[in-house]
């Protein structure tokens, strides 16, 4: 490693940057190519998984268990906040278009979607990329397929807050693919 002088003769360490991993750009894009941002809040969870305990009759292992029996893997869930932006709300960004022959149920400004009146409308499944950077370089990509919304919720509105419209939305996954 290559060390600076200055005119004094003080040799000073170059900056490297740490290594901690440190928060990330996220962004939605839907398959129509409309562009879900304002994200606020990430955070996926990776899996849980089943099991069941095995149990032994013994002198020494009554009451404890013997041995573990791992099951079905589930949890596959992605909780997101996002500030809401005119013209751009979540249920208008993942409407069907108009210009996939859907008969529309309410259009929002100049955008060709329909707007959602309920999560029964969801019929086509979405795909999230996360996309990690370590400074300027792409460092992983990570693709949730098969995505569905499970929830959205409008956060609270109040007589004391800033005004600002969140939502909160929970969806689940089929797959977790990294990719380029």
């Amino acid at each position: 490693m290559a060390f600076s002088q200055n005119e004094y003769g003080v040799q000073v360490q170059p900056y490297v940057a740490p290594n901690t991993k440190t928060y990330h750009g996220i962004g939605i894009q839907t398959r129509n190519g409309n562009i879900v941002g304002r994200i606020q809040g990430w955070s996926p969870t990776f899996a849980s998984r089943e099991g069941i305990h095995i149990y032994e009759l013994g002198p020494s292992s009554w009451g404890r268990p013997i041995d573990y029996v791992p099951g079905k893997e589930t949890g596959r869930q992605i909780t997101c906040n996002r500030v809401e932006v005119w013209d751009q709300e979540i249920e208008t960004m993942f409407g069907q278009s108009v210009d996939q022959g859907f008969a529309p149920t309410g259009l929002s400004g100049n955008n060709p979607q329909t707007e959602w009146r309920d999560l029964c409308e969801q019929t086509q499944p979405f795909e999230v990329r996360e996309v990690w950077q370590r400074g300027l370089n792409r460092y992983r990509v990570w693709t949730y397929r098969g995505c569905w919304f499970s929830e959205i919720t409008r956060d609270e509105q109040g007589a004391e807050a800033d005004g600002v419209t969140r939502v909160s939305v929970t969806m689940n996954y089929v797959v977790r693919h990294q990719s380029n």
